[in-house]
């Protein structure tokens, strides 16, 4: 749901977006609706009826941004990031940001809907390239330009190495690609080529069908020998959704990469639904672990993924991809704590809403070798009056019994809220030694589009806005990744709404939080 929604410099004029095509609409500004798993038409009436939903239950936790918080967990880094103008691909401008961060030893990785930067653990700048000068990609125009930036440090294994993942889409003639950049060493001095391994994999699905579908929204989960990259599959005809995809390589190869970059791996693929357009089996979020997941007889490395059913719903669903070459297990349904889609959120000095998305898992992370957590949104109420977006977190327990089967169970669970009128959106998650760790975007109709954190039951907020969204969209993630030295701090990447070049536009501030 990304590359339909680019806007790009402002010389060129905005016209209806009703008589032109996506790729016409990206060219004039034009913002195009987010894809989900249902047509645009039952996505915007699910939003309205999530606005008095009957079904929205009140927060298990409602942090008070008011009450004293402890001395510890504390911030002990925060540094701007990237903004809107100053990550320009090829003379556009974008939104939302889909601010994401990775950090290594000595070195911290952003990356936005557009560009990449390199710092120091201090916040100053080694390096910022777009996403298509990193990747080698020319684009023509506003067509190919990259989209979708995931970035993530890996600590399991000897060769310790940054990821980024982004994704390029083309309807003429159709392309669809899936980049992937590895680092060559654990603390890359910059962004150029002679550092960095980079590749493309074809992301294209069902060609010369009614089906001919482009990735969109990936995800990106590793463990001890596999790197995992999914994606939902959208058709170029009519954005409608087809499949979710689950892509395997083999990150020992990738990573072994310090004298030359190795040959890309062979792509393993799969696909768990037969039925198209099935939102039982949508946007399935890989884990990030942060340490060796068990194994046991018949697995060997697993790695894991989770997701929600589109809609309303209270089953969270559990794979497994394990051995090598690699095989698919799941599902196991996982009953939880009822969630649905929440309504779009208001703003300060505003009447334009928020779009806070659907219920689909947007991160997913595991400090354990027998757990994993998950986040969501999810519709909520807080004071008895209008529905809000609050965050819900699962924490399932994992492991494998007779045979090699999987199994799953819900460990525990709660949902995050604030004072009502408050909306939570777009969250992200880390699980650290200690706790787990939380980032989200907050709105209201008393505050602009900020970013907050949650560390246990400590509020802090990561950047807070000053101006009212001139666009609908925000997100569409939170950047959120444990320190690998010692699985306790946790590095947040999140937006807020304030003015840059005398228009109110996103920029991205990144933290440290000491636990």
């Amino acid at each position: 749901m990304r590359h339909r929604r680019y806007t790009v410099a402002l010389a060129l004029a905005v016209v209806t977006a009703a008589v032109l095509t996506a790729a016409a609409a990206r060219a004039q500004g034009v913002t195009v609706p987010r894809l989900t798993a249902v047509d645009r038409a039952t996505y915007e009436a699910l939003k309205v009826q999530a606005e008095h939903d009957p079904a929205a239950q009140v927060p298990d936790r409602i942090l008070d941004a008011e009450a004293p918080q402890p001395a510890i967990p504390h911030v002990v880094t925060s540094f701007l990031g990237l903004n809107r103008p100053g990550a320009a691909n090829s003379g556009f401008v974008f939104v939302p940001p889909d601010p994401i961060v990775g950090k290594s030893f000595t070195r911290v990785l952003e990356a936005a809907n557009s560009a990449v930067r390199l710092h120091t653990t201090t916040g100053a700048v080694l390096d910022t390239k777009s996403l298509n000068v990193f990747f080698g990609v020319a684009p023509a125009g506003s067509s190919g330009l990259l989209f979708d930036p995931k970035v993530y440090f890996d600590r399991l294994g000897v060769n310790r190495r940054f990821y980024v993942v982004a994704l390029e889409m083309r309807e003429a003639p159709r392309v669809s690609r899936i980049h992937v950049g590895v680092s060559r060493s654990a603390d890359p001095s910059n962004l150029g080529p002679a550092g960095w391994c980079r590749y493309a994999i074809d992301g294209r699905r069902n060609a010369g069908t009614a089906r001919d579908s482009w990735a969109d929204y990936e995800g990106l989960g590793v463990g001890v020998d596999k790197l995992v990259i999914t994606a939902n599959q959208f058709t170029f005809s009519s954005g409608s959704f087809t499949y979710a995809i689950i892509r395997v390589l083999n990150k020992l190869v990738l990573a072994n990469n310090a004298a030359g970059c190795p040959a890309l791996p062979f792509v393993f693929t799969f696909q768990p639904s037969a039925a198209a357009g099935n939102g039982a089996v949508f946007t399935l979020q890989p884990v990030q672990h942060a340490l060796a997941p068990a194994s046991a007889p018949g697995v060997s490395n697993p790695v894991y993924l989770v997701n929600t059913i589109f809609g309303t719903s209270n089953v969270y669903r559990v794979w497994r991809v394990r051995n090598f070459p690699p095989s698919l297990q799941g599902p196991v349904n996982v009953q939880g704590n009822l969630y649905g889609n929440p309504p779009n959120a208001r703003q300060k000095g505003s009447a334009l809403l928020l779009d806070t998305g659907d219920t689909r898992v947007t991160q997913a992370s595991a400090a354990q070798t027998i757990g994993i957590v998950g986040v969501h949104s999810t519709l909520c109420n807080v004071g008895g009056g209008p529905t809000e977006s609050c965050v819900r977190a699962v924490l399932i327990k994992v492991g494998s019994g007779g045979g090699g089967s999987l199994i799953a169970s819900m460990f525990d669970q709660f949902t995050l809220g604030l004072a009502p009128g408050d909306f939570l959106f777009w969250p992200g998650v880390a699980d650290t030694r200690r706790d787990v760790g939380i980032g989200f975007h907050k709105s209201s109709p008393t505050s602009f589009l900020s970013s907050f954190v949650s560390v246990g039951s400590t509020l802090i907020p990561l950047t807070v806005g000053n101006c009212p969204q001139t666009t609908n969209r925000t997100g569409d993630y939170f950047g959120v990744q444990p320190d690998p030295v010692d699985l306790q701090s946790i590095w947040f990447a999140g937006e807020r709404a304030t003015v840059v070049g005398g228009r109110c536009q996103w920029e991205m501030r990144i933290i440290k939080v000491v636990q």
